[in-house]
């Protein structure tokens, strides 16, 4: 039995896991690219970063695999015949690992807290995505048929109906 008190979140931590809830609240809405998600992902990165978000040394074999992705990439770009393409799946590819390193940091430093901010910013994007969704199927205001719709498919605020659907998996779990 854990007879240690559960410590109250620093100040610090707190504004980390009000972002992260920001952030994932956010998710649900990709219909231009950049998504405000991958945006609002780098802004809570550096901010957690410059107030003290510690990468824990666990996370090097990860850290090195993604890196040798990106090396690799960077040099297969060279020899591509199309360089903006190659350097824009670089790019989203450095973006991945940043995402992925912070996320993992910052579950890593307190998992429970972090993981239940993750999935109520996760439903309160879901529930956001599906009464748009809605809004357009019984098209409750002009226009937005047009808009929340493809194809006589719900798509909420995605670009596609297809990304939509799985979305919404793990909210309704």
């Amino acid at each position: 039995m854990n007879t240690l008190a559960k410590q109250p979140l620093a100040l610090n931590d707190r504004l980390i896991m009000v972002s992260l809830f920001a952030v994932f609240s956010l998710s649900g809405f990709v219909f231009i690219e950049p998504a405000p998600y991958d945006v609002a992902l780098i802004a809570l990165g550096f901010f957690s970063l410059v107030f003290g978000l510690r990468i824990p040394a666990k996370l090097a074999p990860m850290i090195f695999c993604l890196m040798l992705i990106v090396v690799f990439g960077l040099v297969a770009a060279l020899f591509s015949s199309k360089v903006t393409d190659s350097s824009i799946q670089i790019v989203t590819t450095g973006y991945l690992v940043f995402g992925t390193v912070i996320l993992a940091s910052l579950i890593a430093s307190a998992p429970e807290d972090t993981i239940r901010m993750i999935m109520y910013g996760y439903i309160a994007a879901a529930i956001s995505a599906v009464l748009l969704g809605i809004v357009g199927y019984l098209d409750l205001v002009p226009g937005a048929n047009e808009t929340f719709l493809l194809y006589g498919r719900l798509r909420g605020s995605f670009k596609d109906p297809n990304v939509f659907g799985p979305f919404l998996i793990a909210p309704m779990l």
